[in-house]
C-alpha cells in the first residue's frame, strides 16, 4: 500500500512540473515565431533581418544536462524504474523461495516415503522368511522322528515297545533364519509376535538338545545288548536302561506335544502379521 501511494505522489509531481527539456523546448518554439525587436530609431538601412531561433532535439538535451542534470521527469522515470525493479525482486525472490521449500519438502517426503516403504517391505520379507523356515522343519520333524515318538505307548506290555529306539541326528544348524536375523525381530512393534517368536524357537531348540542327549543311553542299551549276559546284576542294569529310556520318551513327547502347538500358534500370527502390514503398505502407494 506504501509503494502504491509514493507511486501516485510521483505522478502528481510529474502532472504539475514540467521539465528543463519542455521548457527550452517551449522557450524555443516561442522565439521562432517573434522577429528581433528593432528600435524605430534605426535607420531601415541598418535594420537586420529577423533571425528564427530553432533548438533541436539534441541541442535541448545538451542545454538540459548544461544547466543542472536530468529534470524533474526524468528523475521520476528512473525511480518508477528503480521501484519496479526493486518490486519485481521481492515479489520474483518471494515466489521463488516459495518453489524452493516445496521442492525440497517434497524431495524429503518422497525419500521418507521410500525409507518406510523398505523397511515394511523389510519386515514382511523377514516375516514369511521365518514362517517358510518354522514349517518347514516342524513338517520335516513331523514326517520322521515326530511322527514316531508321539505314536509310542510308554505303557506296552512289550518293554522294548515302551521307549523311543530311533537315533537322533543333527549335524549342522537347521535354525540358520532366525539365527542370522535375531537382531531384527528386536525390530518389530507386535510385543506378542516378537515373544512368541523367540519361545518357539527356543523350544526347538531345546528339544533339539534332548534328543541328543537321548542318543546316549539308547547307545548304552544296545552295548548292553551286546553282550546279552543273564546275570541278576546286568538285567539290574538292563532296567534301569529302560526306566531311563522311558521317562525320557515321555518328557519327549510333552516336548513335542508343546511344540507343535507352539508352531501353529505362530504361524497363525505370523499370517496374520503379514496381511497387516501388506495392507500399511498398499496404504503408502
Amino acid at each position: 500500500m506504501l509503494k502504491i501511494l509514493l507511486c501516485l505522489i510521483v505522478l502528481q509531481i510529474i502532472s504539475v512540473q514540467p521539465s528543463f527539456a519542455e521548457e527550452a523546448d517551449r522557450v524555443s518554439t516561442s522565439e521562432t515565431r517573434k522577429d528581433v525587436a528593432v528600435p524605430k530609431s534605426t535607420p531601415q538601412s541598418f535594420v537586420t533581418p529577423s533571425i528564427k531561433i530553432t533548438l533541436d532535439a539534441e541541442t535541448r538535451q545538451f542545454l538540459a544536462e548544461q544547466s543542472g542534470g536530468m529534470g524533474i521527469k526524468d528523475w521520476v522515470i528512473a525511480c518508477i524504474g528503480l521501484f519496479g525493479a526493486l518490486l519485481g525482486a521481492t515479489i520474483g525472490g518471494r515466489y521463488t523461495r516459495k518453489a524452493t521449500i516445496h521442492g525440497v519438502t517434497a524431495t524429503f517426503n518422497n525419500e521418507l516415503l521410500k525409507k518406510q516403504r523398505l523397511g515394511l517391505e523389510n519386515k514382511i520379507a523377514l516375516l514369511q522368511s521365518i514362517f517358510d523356515e518354522i514349517t518347514a522343519l516342524h513338517n520335516i520333524f513331523q514326517a520322521g522322528s515326530g511322527g514316531t515318538l508321539i505314536t509310542i505307548n510308554t505303557e506296552a506290555k512289550n518293554i522294548n515297545e515302551r521307549f523311543f529306539r530311533n537315533y537322533f541326528a543333527a549335524s549342522c544348524n537347521y535354525f540358520c533364519i532366525y539365527d542370522s536375523c535375531a537382531q531384527q525381530i528386536g525390530s518389530f512393534d507386535n510385543e506378542d509376535l516378537r515373544a512368541e517368536i523367540i519361545t518357539t524357537y527356543t523350544m526347538s531348540k531345546s528339544l533339539v538338545d534332548s534328543l541328543l542327549l537321548y542318543n546316549q543311553p539308547l547307545h548304552n542299551l544296545d552295548n548292553w545288548r551286546i553282550f546279552n549276559i543273564n546275570h541278576q546284576y546286568y538285567l539290574q542294569i538292563f532296567e534301569e536302561y529302560v526306566l531311563c529310556l522311558v521317562q525320557n520318551t515321555k518328557r519327549l513327547q510333552a516336548q513335542a506335544t508343546e511344540l507343535k502347538a507352539k508352531v501353529e500358534n505362530l504361524k497363525i500370527s505370523l499370517r496374520g502379521e503379514i496381511e497387516c502390514l501388506n495392507k500399511e503398505l498398499a496404504g503408502l502407494s
